[in-house]
């Protein structure tokens, strides 16, 4: 329904049959997904789950699960702001620039709040790699080798390492002898 909106020409049937071609041969695949249409209802963000575990069991490799982003001169930019749900400010680049991250979007939903849709943006990336670990548990053993080796080939092992970094940096400090020390917090 969200796709028809959207003018996406798109079957999911033979996108899904795609990715298995892709995994089979060893190409490297990932997809996007994106919540926050007006039109999007907690219904559609259930069908948009259950596609993210069909498109783990096809075998891609990564996905990004990020928010509506209206762009100036397009169909939805100027719908939204007929709807004055869009202000042309300095805001509205700043969450442009957060459309990939964690970080809590504007929400364009007329049927669930900003909280929800951060909830829903979380709970398709859980989603992906939950599914896409119990599926293949290779892919855990390559995770735990990208988190030792200090490299990121997903954005799963991306996000652990920034996390590890940062815990780093507030628990821990380098010493002359090139090993973690624990800081002293008082």
């Amino acid at each position: 329904r969200i796709l028809k909106i959207m003018k996406k020409k798109i079957n999911k049937e033979r996108m899904l049959e795609s990715m298995r071609w892709c995994h089979e041969i060893g190409i490297t695949s990932k997809a996007n997904i994106i919540f926050g249409y007006p039109e999007e209802n907690k219904r559609d963000v259930l069908k948009t789950y259950k596609f993210i575990v069909q498109m783990a069991m096809a075998g891609i490799d990564d996905l990004l699960v990020t928010t509506l982003s209206a762009y100036p001169g397009s169909q939805i930019f100027e719908q939204l702001q007929q709807e004055g749900k869009v202000n042309f400010d300095e805001n509205y680049f700043l969450n442009l620039s957060s459309q990939g991250s964690l970080n809590i979007s504007p929400c364009y939903s007329n049927h669930y709040s900003r909280m929800e849709q951060h909830l829903f943006k979380i709970g398709g990336f859980a989603v992906f790699y939950v599914s896409s670990l119990i599926i293949r548990p290779k892919r855990l053993c390559a995770l735990m080798l990208d988190l030792l080796k200090g490299r990121g080939r997903t954005r799963l092992s991306m996000g652990l390492l920034n996390l590890i970094r940062r815990w780093g940096k507030i628990f821990f400090t380098n010493d002359k002898q090139n090993y973690l020390e624990p800081k002293r917090l008082l």
